[in-house]
């Protein structure tokens, strides 16, 4: 009975243990160690190890080791030289909650640069009267070095400058130092002038103030585009 009891205990405490015979199989749900590296090699497709945990908020895994692990997105940012536009300096001082942090520069331009064009639309949707006049704002995102010449398109008849401004409504273009308006949407409005935000007549350097005058009485439409470049 002696010798029984002991074997049992024997075998109940090899259960409960860590297993650690280097060179035999893992043993899942039971501590393993080994006196040498371990390795797992897929030699097919596919991941070489899949972690699969019960909640997807828990870690795959834990460890006690603090060096840096070779080949791992972390490993990779701590030695670049920007992390979305960063410093790593940067992203670290943020990590350890700093405020008052600068990010990289905006795309924001004092003025448009020389070639570049901008475009949009205007419109004005009004009660008219026969020979009564109404405007509709044309503003620049971003103002010109220099004012630009002005070109108005109608949507019926001739376009006066396909030179400069050989597009459409729904294609506005313009050429550089031009700012060219596109009609596309007329009812009882006859284009009269363009003034400039300080009352000159034509285009300013930040934008334009659409005049057009009512042929008729009812409800007046005018709806367009426009692309401004600048010289």
């Amino acid at each position: 009975m002696a010798v029984v009891g002991a074997a049992a205990l024997l075998i109940v405490g090899f259960d409960s243990v860590t297993y650690a015979a280097t060179g035999s199989s893992l043993l899942l749900g039971r501590v393993n160690k080994a006196a040498a590296v371990t390795t797992v090699q897929n030699t097919g497709k596919g991941s070489a190890l899949n972690l699969v945990t019960k909640s997807a908020a828990t870690p795959p895994f834990t460890t006690n080791a603090k060096g840096l692990v070779k080949n791992l997105y972390a490993a990779r940012a701590a030695s670049a030289d920007k992390i979305g536009g960063l410093s790593l300096a940067q992203v670290q001082a943020a990590a350890k909650g700093a405020t008052g942090l600068t990010g990289p520069a905006g795309p924001l331009l004092s003025v448009l640069s020389s070639g570049q064009t901008v475009t949009g639309s205007y419109g004005v949707e009004d009660a008219a009267t026969t020979g009564d006049f109404h405007g509709a704002l044309i503003a620049y995102p971003f103002p010109v070095a220099a004012a630009p010449k002005f070109v108005f398109v109608p949507s019926v008849g001739s376009n006066p400058d396909t030179t400069h401004c050989a597009g459409t409504a729904a294609a506005p273009t313009a050429a550089a130092g031009f700012l060219c308006v596109y009609e596309g949407v007329n009812s009882l409005a006859d284009f009269f002038l363009a003034n400039t935000p300080t009352g000159s007549f034509g285009a300013g350097s930040t934008g334009t103030w659409l005049q057009f005058k009512s042929n008729g009485t009812g409800t007046l439409v005018e709806l367009g585009t426009w692309a401004l470049t600048a010289a």
